[in-house]
């Protein structure tokens, strides 16, 4: 009876170490995915900044994709996902197209391009 409960022990052990490996594989992929995010994210600032005051973009424009299951019911999913193309919170003046923030931007021109007209 003794060898039972050896081997019982063994196989908790077992699973136990599988389990916690696994556990730390999740962790790890995590944190690999947050250090991809923020060196995207800080390359993205470097690109997008407003041309008057230098400013950079805070964060990527979002995109929602929803999907209909198909069904009368209505059922629907959606996704969030980073537009890393364009930036959430600069607008293209409408005369020189560059980046600007709003706090530089009346009517849809820049500031360099208001003090031209």
């Amino acid at each position: 009876m003794f060898w039972r409960w050896k081997i019982r022990k063994k196989h908790r052990d077992q699973e136990r170490r599988e389990q916690k490996d696994a556990e730390e594989g999740w962790r790890q992929q995590i944190r690999d995915e947050k250090d991809e995010y923020d060196r995207r994210l800080k390359e993205f600032r470097s690109v997008f900044k407003c041309h008057v005051c230098g400013k950079p973009s805070a964060r990527p424009y979002k995109t929602i994709s929803i999907v209909w299951d198909g069904e009368y019911d209505g059922n629907r999913v959606s996704h969030e996902s980073d537009d890393w193309t364009r930036p959430d919170d600069l607008v293209r003046c409408s005369q020189c197209q560059n980046w600007t923030c709003q706090k530089h931007l009346e009517e849809d021109l820049c500031k360099k391009c208001g003090e031209k007209l």
